[in-house]
Formats: structure tokens, sequence, C-alpha cells
């Protein structure tokens, strides 16, 4: 298991690639903040209660990314809560 230090060196790696980033916090007790740095976008967060619900923000997820693959203007970056559900 990765430790939160170990995590927090890996995702600073990560957050200086030009992508866009999307994180699920699971649980109540999810740490948002290290995930809000990681997206550097608090609406890039998406929270599930359970199992079922990490998949439901998958798709939300994958229909984001669909979205911006197929908009005319592919820097404009659509919030999960913009996105149709599946």
């Amino acid at each position: 298991m990765i430790g939160r230090d170990q995590w927090t060196n890996l995702s600073m790696r990560v957050v200086q690639q030009k992508c866009q980033r999307f994180a699920v916090a699971i649980g109540n007790d999810a740490d948002r903040s290290v995930l809000e740095r990681f997206t550097q976008d608090p609406n890039a967060v998406l929270f599930a209660e359970d199992a079922k619900d990490i998949s439901e923000q998958f798709k939300t997820i994958s229909m984001s990314i669909s979205t911006m693959a197929t908009a005319p203007n592919s820097n404009s970056v659509p919030t999960p809560s913009t996105v149709p559900k599946v």
C-alpha cells in the first residue's frame, strides 16, 4: 500500500503534466483536500458513498472525457455536473 507521503509526491509529479484529472472521494472520511490538489479543480472531485457509487462516478468521468474529446473547443473542460447521465 502506498503511504500518504508517497502518494503526495507521486500526485505532484502527475500534476505537473498538462492533462485533465478527475478523482473520486470514497466514503465520508475521504480527504478531499488531497484530491483537489491532485485535480487542481474541486469540481473534478466526485464523491462515492459505496461500490455502486464508484461505478456511477466512473461513468460520469467517462462521459466527461467523451464530451470533451468531441467538443469543438477541446480546451473547454465540462464539469461532471454538466455531463449527461448514462
